[in-house]
């Protein structure tokens, strides 16, 4: 019969069959999902800005625009990649092209067309964890603050001189972009993996 160490109280049958619900306390970094269990995650792609090309129909496009904290969202097959772009609001000067550059895409971010970044550390960290799920989808969420929260469906690929390029599938609807907000405040309740540029 296998006894417990010294100085460790002996669990009883009831006080086993609680544990087996799960409630996280204080500092607690998971919570239970359900059968099967899973978790989500959270990484850290880079923190500091790093210029984004944005691409339109009708072939519009601009360069100025810079994205800050990178964080990947991993909730079974689904990722979502989420991208601050609020920096570029906040610049004095409103004719520099990173404010008007996003002030565009206030106004036509319903014909984006692909995104591409050219930072070889984000396109790593994000292979890196798409090889770890199968037959993952991935979603991009560009935030910007007060002036709005915008999701697509993309498909990445990686560019032959480097960076990484994320192609519109489709505008997700104020639903599915709400479902993905909704995550991502999960997910940032769970495990968060640091790993900052």
């Amino acid at each position: 019969m296998f006894l417990p160490p010294a100085g460790h109280a002996t669990v009883c049958a009831s006080q086993r069959i609680a544990a087996l619900s799960y409630t996280p306390g204080e500092g607690a970094r998971a919570i239970w999902l359900g059968a099967p269990a899973q978790l989500a995650m959270r990484h850290s792609l880079r923190k500091t800005p790093s210029h984004l090309h944005i691409a339109y129909k009708y072939g519009e496009a601009s360069d100025g625009v810079l994205g800050r904290n990178f964080v990947l969202d991993a909730d079974g097959r689904l990722l979502t990649l989420a991208i601050d772009l609020t920096p570029n609001f906040h610049i004095r000067n409103k004719h520099a092209p990173a404010y008007l550059d996003a002030m565009n895409f206030t106004r036509n971010h319903h014909k984006l067309r692909h995104v591409q970044c050219s930072d070889n550390l984000v396109r790593a960290r994000l292979i890196k964890a798409w090889e770890q799920v199968q037959n993952p989808t991935l979603r991009l969420s560009l935030e910007l603050g007060e002036r709005g929260h915008f999701v697509y469906e993309v498909k990445p690929h990686s560019l032959f001189m480097g960076g990484i390029q994320f192609d519109v599938v489709r505008v997700l609807g104020e639903q599915e972009a709400s479902d993905v907000r909704l995550a991502s405040a999960i997910a940032s309740d769970l495990q968060f993996e640091k790993d900052p540029a």
